[in-house]
This record gives C-alpha cells, structure tokens and sequence, in this order.
C-alpha cells in the first residue's frame, strides 16, 4: 500500500501460518500508528481485540453492540472480545 487514508481489510489473517499472521498484524498496527484508518472484516473475535481502537459487533446486518473492547468487556463481564461476542450474539 502506498500510504493511503483508508485501508479495508477483510480476513487479513485467514488462512495464513501462525508467524505470518503475527506480520500482518504488526503491519496493519504500525499502518494504523502512521494514521491510516483501518477497517476490518473479522470473525476472529481475540484479533479485532488485538487490532482495533473501536469495535462494532454486527449480527444478521444489524449492528448490536459497538464501543472500545475495554468497555464492551467491562459492560458485559467478559475476559475477552470472543466472550462479549457469544453473549449478545444469538
């Protein structure tokens, strides 16, 4: 990429090794740390944790729940993203 203001990824990980995935997650955090604005398609719950400021939980096309992943596991007494997600995910 050449330093664009907005890069949508969807799945950037999937299907790659355990060490190439680690990459591409240290690249799209330094691109986001330049002020690229990243969004990101995921049904890796424990990555968009890792990866994003800010998350939007969408279900059937409409989104459920959305805030910082701090806040949605402190709302719902959760450990994880994953957690919040099977909570109010039915």
């Amino acid at each position: 990429m050449t330093e664009p203001k907005l890069a949508i990824l969807d799945e950037p990980t999937a299907g790659l090794d355990v060490n190439n995935a680690q990459e591409i997650r240290r690249l799209v955090k330094g691109i986001a740390k330049q002020g690229t604005t990243i969004l990101l398609s995921s049904h890796n719950m424990l990555e968009v944790e890792f990866l994003c400021d800010r998350i939007a939980l969408i279900s059937e096309g409409i989104i459920i729940e959305e805030g910082t992943p701090k806040s949605l596991m402190e709302k719902h007494n959760a450990k994880n993203v994953e957690e919040v997600f099977t909570k109010v995910v039915k």
